[in-house]
């Protein structure tokens, strides 16, 4: 098998329709201007609905239908909990990573396609813990950063991770790909993505999202959405 991503698909016609018909506030652009305009928005701390392709079959999200954020933010975890998925602010995201570059992040040289690997984060990537840190206790201990990309970073250093190869999800591959170059200086920084399937189970058949949950929502290969709230989730 060369990938999970068996389910579903949806033509970039029917999509035009069924956003027109829910009202959306959309664009739609070409290859290059989409990717611009989703690496741009996750390097403000913007949330972005990623769905493409055939959906994933499987239990994690893998690039089809994700909410993906950028990883170094320290108030990426806690936005997306509260605000995008409506659960406790300490539960763990995952990271995205190109796979020839994933072992310069953690401390794996491995395929990781199902995000179903554990590795703990690469030491020259970890932040020094100070000795107050360390006293923190709860709560307080979750949220110390430990690492360039706090958002997916855990309490002991580790991370679930998934590698993103170009051979069987082109377009996520071109997009991790399009965000690191981004980042000058931080190499291919990682992206946290968060699935569809606990909060909109109808996603997963139609070509619909509800549009006031994540601040820009790409469909498929041309379609570009906006909330109505100009500030997202900040």
């Amino acid at each position: 098998m060369s990938g999970s991503y068996l389910g579903p698909a949806f033509d970039d016609d029917e999509i035009g329709r069924r956003l027109t018909a829910a009202g959306a506030r959309f664009a739609r652009l070409g290859e290059e201007e989409l990717l611009d305009q989703t690496v741009n928005a996750l390097a403000v701390e913007k949330a972005v609905g990623w769905f493409q392709g055939r959906m994933e079959f499987g239990p994690r999200a893998l690039g089809a239908r994700s909410i993906l954020a950028d990883a170094r933010s320290p108030r990426m975890q806690r936005i997306l909990n509260l605000k995008v998925k409506y659960r406790e602010s300490f539960r763990p995201f995952a990271p995205s990573v190109l796979r020839e570059d994933v072992g310069d992040w953690f401390e794996l040289d491995r395929d990781s396609p199902y995000m179903l690997i554990v590795a703990d984060v690469a030491v020259h990537r970890r932040r020094a813990i100070s000795a107050a840190e360390r006293d923190f206790f709860g709560i307080d201990k979750l949220n110390v950063p430990r690492s360039e990309i706090p958002a997916v970073t855990h309490v002991d250093f580790s991370a679930r991770i998934q590698t993103v190869h170009r051979e069987t999800n082109p377009r996520y591959h071109a997009l991790l790909t399009r965000f690191k170059a981004s980042t000058t200086g931080i190499g291919s920084t990682p992206i946290e993505p968060g699935s569809f399937v606990d909060d909109w189970p109808a996603i997963l058949r139609r070509a619909e999202m509800p549009p006031r949950h994540a601040a820009r929502i790409v469909h498929e290969s041309q379609y570009y959405l906006q909330t109505n709230d100009p500030q997202g989730l900040a």
